[in-house]
């Protein structure tokens, strides 16, 4: 009771904690390639040499990011993130594994230098850590690609799965070297975290694309209408403030749902309101 009431204190001032957290799971890629090309007892020294340093220095990474490390060994990683230091934690793991294997892999003459994909699951705190375990499991195989047709597409990315204690299941995968889908992510969590656009715009964008699907069996009159179905609802929608979303920003949401799709889009706006969440008040009833 002591406890709970100095926490009420903390809750009080900052807002009681979000009731998600993300479970992190990291695997390297092409190990095996890069193992192919070693000839020597000193061209696997150091490569575990190189993977012995990354994995020495993975706590301390996560730890920069409020994270916990629960397992780091070689190429494989397990941890806790904070929700919104996830993104940001397990980008800069792919950018620590690749830099360790850099050097090594230009001297062995590798055809590609190994890269990290990373796996987060989203998760209620009250889902048993078994299942969880199993989420990040998942998102791992779904950064991996192996789903993917084109080979050149597979690894080297970041795999999402958003499990919200109602029973839905969302599902993201950017490659590292995706640029602009990394931009536009970002741009959506911050319109979040700042309050420039409201939470119900990403199952309005899902209810678009599902009354729309096969409105038409011509993609281009179909992809003018969705596009001008989402302009219209983003032009009506309403900040907390009762002010309208700004036309640049309902542009860009536009111009991405014409580079992807809505269904896409909708996910990726999702993802980014959990993703933005610092306390639970940020989700709302959506997240209880």
């Amino acid at each position: 009771t002591g406890l709970l009431n100095i926490l009420n204190v903390f809750f009080f001032f900052y807002g009681e904690p979000s009731a998600y957290g993300v479970l992190l799971l990291a695997d390297g890629d092409r190990m095996g390639e890069l193992l192919d090309e070693a000839q020597d007892k000193n061209s696997h020294k150091e490569i575990t040499s190189a993977l012995s340093d990354f994995a020495g220095g993975v706590a301390d990474i996560m730890r920069d990011y409020d994270g916990h490390c629960v397992y780091a060994g070689g190429d494989d990683v397990l941890g806790f993130v904070p929700l919104h230091q996830a993104y940001d934690c397990a980008k800069a793991l792919s950018i620590a594994f690749k830099n360790s294997l850099e050097s090594i892999s230009k001297r062995l003459k590798a055809a590609q230098s190994p890269t990290l994909s990373v796996g987060l699951a989203i998760a209620h705190h009250m889902t048993p850590l078994s299942v969880v375990r199993e989420y990040a499991s998942q998102a791992e195989k779904y950064a991996k690609g192996d789903h993917i047709i084109d080979p050149n597409k597979r690894r080297n990315a970041l795999g999402i799965l958003l499990d919200v204690r109602s029973g839905n299941q969302t599902k993201l995968r950017f490659g590292w070297d995706q640029a602009d889908a990394h931009q536009a992510f970002n741009e959506w969590v911050n319109l979040y975290l700042h309050k420039q656009i409201p939470s119900r715009i990403a199952y309005d964008t899902r209810a678009i694309d599902l009354q729309t699907k096969n409105i038409t069996k011509d993609p281009e009159i179909q992809k003018g209408i969705q596009s001008a179905e989402l302009t219209r609802m983003l032009a009506k929608a309403r900040l907390a403030t009762g002010g309208s979303i700004n036309k640049e920003h309902i542009n860009k949401l536009v111009k991405r749902s014409e580079s992807i799709n809505l269904q896409l889009l909708s996910d990726e706006l999702i993802v980014a309101r959990w993703f933005a969440a610092k306390t639970q008040q940020d989700l709302g009833k959506d997240g209880q």
